[in-house]
Order: C-alpha cells, then structure tokens, then sequence
C-alpha cells in the first residue's frame, strides 16, 4: 500500500505535468520586436501558471485543490509532495489552448474540472470512464466538439455521482437520448446551450429526478417540449 501511495503521487505529478504542455503551457510567445528582428522567449502562455511545474507540491499549483491523508504525507516527502490528492483542477479563463489529455483522467481521486471560458478543442478523451470520483465537469465557453450521446456514454460511469455537467457553447452536435440522460440519478446541472445539437424531444423524454437546472437554448432542435415538462 505504502508503495503504491508513492508510485501514485509520481503519476500524479507527471499526469498534471502532460495537462500543463497538452493546454499550452509552455507555448512559445513573441516579444516586441527589436530592430526588426523578433525575438521569442519559451513562456508560459497561460495568464497564470504560479508554480506549475515548478519543484513544490502540486497542491500549491495554480488553480489545483487536494485532499489529504496526512498519515502518508511522511511517505512521500523526499517528492516534494505533502500527501495531498488531486480533487480540484480549476483553470477558468486562463488561456488554455490544445486538447485535453488522457492522464488528467487516470487521477482517480479527481471530484471537479473546471476548464472554462479557454480555447481547448477536440472532445473528451475517453478515459473518462475510469474517474469514478467525478462531481463536475465545466468545459464551457470552449471550442471543444463531439457527439453528445457518445459524450454521455463516456461519462455513464459516474452516472451515478456526477451532479453539474456543464457543457454550453461549444460545438457538440447529434441528439440527446432520453433514456441516458434519466440514468444520471445525482444530476442537478445539465446546461448544454449554445451548441449544434439537434432532433427532437419526443414525449416520454425524462429528466432525472435530481435535476434543478436545464439550459437547451440556441441549438437546432426541432418540434416542441415535451408535455410531461
């Protein structure tokens, strides 16, 4: 157990390291031109990226919360951890820009990614399926794409923990199963404004009891709510 405490830190350090050089991180930005000439410096491209990558703990990195087990953090001191998990990554309006990777997903005491208002394209990879401790996922405000009802089947898994899924204006498309939607139990937020989704909402479509907020507008869909609304 011992063991495995220290070989996940260090895959949790590398896996926030590959979420760091897959978003842009360390693009290379332009200085002002001198003489001409113009000058580029290896920076980081995000507004902020206090202590990212840097030798301490990946609890102190910009915009990442942890949980602690306090009776490993001996175990992995001479790591420069502290024995705090992974929880929380929250990166709003940062200037990420890329994709996001497969590892983010592999750090299983992950509760809450909240990535929006960026420029992060592409879809969800599906190694979503094996972070089984998922409360919320906020991608909006992103240029990310994909089909929404393969999206769902991706995130199955924790249908029965995920509670805000947040996926507005972006470029989803395809249409939304009824019958996969209902099966989130814990949802509270779906919010999926704002994108290309399309068909029907036949009657019978059911919501999950648990949900308190729906926002569907400016898609393409067709014909009129269903009457149980």
């Amino acid at each position: 157990e011992e063991i495995h405490f220290i070989v996940y830190h260090l895959y949790q350090r590398y896996a926030m390291a590959t979420l760091y050089y897959s978003l842009g991180g360390n693009d290379i930005l332009p200085n002002e031109e001198e003489e001409g000439e113009s000058f580029f410096n290896i920076i980081s491209g995000w507004a902020d990226s206090t202590n990212w990558l840097s030798s301490n703990s990946v609890c102190t990195w910009k915009g990442v919360t942890c949980n602690y087990f306090q009776q490993n953090a001996n175990l992995v001191s001479e790591l420069c951890e502290d024995g705090g998990v992974v929880s929380e990554i929250s990166i709003p309006k940062n200037r990420l820009d890329g994709t996001i990777p497969n590892e983010v997903f592999i750090l299983k005491y992950l509760q809450v990614l909240r990535l929006n208002q960026n420029n992060i394209k592409g879809s969800l990879p599906s190694t979503i399926r094996s972070c089984d401790s998922l409360l919320e996922i906020d991608i909006s405000h992103n240029q990310m794409q994909g089909n929404i009802s393969n999206l769902l089947d991706q995130i199955m898994p924790q249908s029965r923990t995920i509670q805000n899924l947040i996926l507005d204006n972006n470029k989803f498309h395809g249409s939304i199963p009824g019958e996969k939607l209902v099966a989130f139990d814990a949802l509270r937020i779906f919010s999926i404004s704002n994108n290309q989704i399309s068909g029907m909402l036949p009657s019978g479509f059911a919501l999950p009891p648990s949900l308190i907020e729906l926002k569907l507008d400016h898609n393409l869909f067709q014909g009129t709510l269903p009457s149980e609304w």
